[in-house]
């Protein structure tokens, strides 16, 4: 079952498979920083709303403390 959090947004490369999770209000790049740093490629990463389940490698705003 997935449950989800739609106070924050779900990122994911769909190249490399870097992912992070941003708060929903989220104003910055879809670009994955990653792809752009090693081979100078804009791949705009997938975004859907975040699950409780997902465990990101880069920056996850839920663990952000308030």
């Amino acid at each position: 079952m997935f449950i989800e959090q739609p106070d924050f947004i779900y990122f994911e490369c769909q190249v490399c498979e870097f992912n992070s999770v941003q708060k929903s209000t989220f104003q910055g790049s879809r670009t994955c920083p990653l792809c752009e740093a090693d081979t100078g490629r804009i791949v705009n990463m997938y975004k859907r709303v975040c699950y409780a389940s997902d465990k990101p490698e880069g920056f996850d705003a839920r663990k952000v403390i308030k």
